[in-house]
C-alpha cells in the first residue's frame, strides 16, 4: 500500500484466500485486507500455508534482498496455495482479484520476486503477463536458504477505462475465465487443463477479392479449431465487421463445451470473415465466399472440421463453400458442411432450429417466472423465434 521495504512490512493489506477459515479456498472466495501495524493475521496464515520454516525462509529471503517498493508498484511477497487445495486454478484467481485491486488503486504496475528455482511459478506468471525485469542476489540467502538468485518479475497494468472495458469484454479471456472455474469445481488436473485453456489451431488468411468496379480488395478471415479429441470439429462461420480473433477463440471453445455437454463426438471450432456482407453484390459476396473457402480448404473435410452457417452467412453461402471443396477434391463432398440448402443434402427444418429452440426456453421459463413476454424478430432466429413461441402459446 505504502512506499517501503519487502518482506515482513509488505504483508500489511495482503489478500488471504479463506475456505472454512483455513488458507486457500475450494469455490467461494472471502478476501480478508489486514491494513493494521502488526501482519499476525498475513503472518499466521503464511505459516498455515508454507509452514513456520517455509514463511521465515519466503520472507526473510526477500527482506535481504531489501527492495524498495515504489508508489506506481503493487507489489505482490508471495502467492502460497495450501497443498489440499493445488492444481485448482486458486493461484490464477487471487492474481487476477489482486490485478483489479492493483488497478483500482490506481498502480502502474504489479511486482514480484520469484525464485529462479521454481520453474512452475515462473511459467505460470508468464503466462499471466509478467516479464522478467532482472536478476538479484543475496549471497546470506543462499548460504542460509539455498535461494540466493531471485527473478524481479513485473505486469504493466492498464489503467485507462476504455482499455479496461475492452480487456473486461474480450470474450477469449471470459471464456477462459470460465473454464478456470468450472476446472476448478471439477478439480482437473494442472496437463488437462493446460490443453483446453487455449485453441489446438488457429489459422489467420488474408486474400484478395475482385470488386464489381474493376478494383481488388483485401479481407481478413478466420479459422480456429479449440479441440479435436472428441473427433472432427464443428462450427459455423460468421460474416461481420467487428470479427476478431479473440471472439472467434471464443466461439470455437464454447462450441467445444455444447458439443461434449449433449454428448456429440465433436470439438469445437468457429471462422469468420472480417465484412459487412449487406454492401456487397452477390457477385462480390459469392467470390469472396469462394476464395475464403479456398484458403481454409487445407483445414476442411468431414473428418477434420465441418463448417455451418452463423451471423451473416447464410445457406446460400454454404453451398458455394462446399461446391468451392467439391471442385478441389474433383468429386461432390456434401458432407464437408451443414446448413446448405435442401436440394443438394442439407437438412429439413435446420433454418428454424436456433429459433425453436429458444421458444423452448422461453415457454419453460414462461412456466417458472410467468413473465410479461416481449416478442421481436429480429434477423432469421428472431424471427423463427417469435413464430414458434406465438404458434405455441395459440
Amino acid at each position: 500500500r505504502r512506499p517501503g521495504s519487502a518482506g515482513a512490512q509488505a504483508l500489511r493489506g495482503m489478500y488471504i484466500a479463506c475456505h472454512r477459515r483455513s488458507c486457500c479456498r475450494h469455490s467461494n472466495f472471502a478476501y480478508l485486507g489486514d491494513g493494521s501495524d502488526d501482519g499476525g493475521a498475513t503472518e499466521a496464515a503464511f505459516q498455515q500455508v508454507l509452514g513456520v520454516w517455509g514463511a521465515l525462509r519466503s520472507l526473510y529471503a526477500l527482506s535481504l534482498i531489501d527492495h524498495r517498493i515504489g508508489r506506481d508498484e503493487g507489489f505482490i511477497t508471495d502467492v502460497a496455495v495450501a497443498e489440499a487445495y493445488r492444481r485448482r486454478g486458486i493461484a490464477r484467481q487471487l492474481l487476477a482479484h489482486i490485478e483489479e485491486e492493483a488497478v483500482l488503486r490506481h498502480k502502474h504496475f504489479l511486482a514480484l520476486y520469484v525464485s529462479a528455482r521454481n520453474q512452475g511459478a515462473r511459467r505460470l506468471y508468464e503466462q499471466l503477463g509478467y516479464h522478467n525485469a532482472r536478476t538479484r542476489r543475496s549471497w546470506l540467502a543462499s548460504f542460509f536458504f539455498g535461494q540466493g538468485r531471485w527473478i524481479y518479475m513485473r505486469k504493466i497494468l492498464c489503467r485507462k477505462a476504455k482499455t479496461m472495458a475492452s480487456e473486461q469484454a474480450n470474450p477469449f479471456h471470459i471464456a477462459q475465465q470460465q473454464f478456470d472455474s468450472a476446472a476448478s469445481l471439477l478439480d482437473l488436473p494442472d496437463n488437462i487443463r493446460e490443453v483446453l485453456r487455449v485453441p489446438q489451431r488457429e489459422l489467420t488468411v488474408n486474400f484478395p477479392v475482385n470488386m464489381d468496379d474493376g478494383s481488388t480488395r483485401m479481407y481478413t478471415g478466420y479459422r480456429v479449431q479449440h479441440n479435436l479429441g472428441r473427433g472432427p470439429v464443428k462450427g459455423g462461420i460468421r460474416y461481420h465487421p467487428k470479427v476478431d480473433i479473440d471472439e472467434v477463440r471464443a466461439l470455437a471453445m464454447w462450441m467445444t463445451w455444447k458439443c461434449a455437454l449433449v454428448n456429440i463426438p465433436y470439438g469445437g471450432a468457429k471462422g469468420g470473415v472480417i465484412v459487412e456482407p449487406q454492401k456487397l453484390s452477390l457477385g462480390e459476396l459469392e467470390r469472396l465466399t469462394r476464395r475464403f473457402a479456398s484458403e481454409i480448404s487445407i483445414l476442411l473435410g468431414p473428418e477434420k472440421d465441418i463448417p455451418a452457417p452463423d451471423m451473416g452467412t447464410n445457406a446460400q453461402i454454404m453451398a458455394w463453400i462446399m461446391d468451392t471443396i467439391s471442385m478441389h477434391r474433383g468429386y461432390t463432398v456434401p458432407a464437408v458442411i451443414t446448413g446448405k440448402p435442401v436440394n443438394v443434402g442439407g437438412s429439413l427444418g435446420r433454418t428454424e432450429a436456433t429459433g425453436r429452440g429458444v421458444s423452448l426456453m422461453v415457454r419453460e421459463m414462461a412456466r417458472r417466472k410467468k413473465p410479461r413476454a416481449r416478442l421481436t424478430a429480429r434477423r432469421h432466429t428472431g424471427a423463427s423465434a417469435t413464430s414458434a413461441v406465438l404458434r405455441r402459446s395459440c
